[in-house]
């Protein structure tokens, strides 16, 4: 008897599968298109993580030479 092998994400048929081969299965079934979709969206908050932390960086670098800067004309 075979058993219906389910998307975990969307719930898309994906295969039937045997008794035996079922019993190796991980949980972690998830068909092609959820796979690129997730991949798509990971890559992208990549990019965005690495565009926003550079922002960061570039503020926290400015705020840093401010704050020399006015040191030094205290000190003056």
């Amino acid at each position: 008897m075979a058993l219906k092998i389910f998307c975990n994400i969307c719930r898309e048929f994906m295969k039937d599968v045997t008794p035996d081969e079922a019993s190796r299965l991980k949980g972690d079934e998830i068909c092609k298109t959820c796979k690129d979709y997730s991949r798509t969206v990971l890559d992208k908050l990549i990019v965005d993580y690495k565009r926003l932390s550079e922002e960061l960086a570039g503020h926290y670098n400015k705020a840093v030479v401010q704050l020399e800067e006015t040191i030094r004309k205290a000190l003056k």
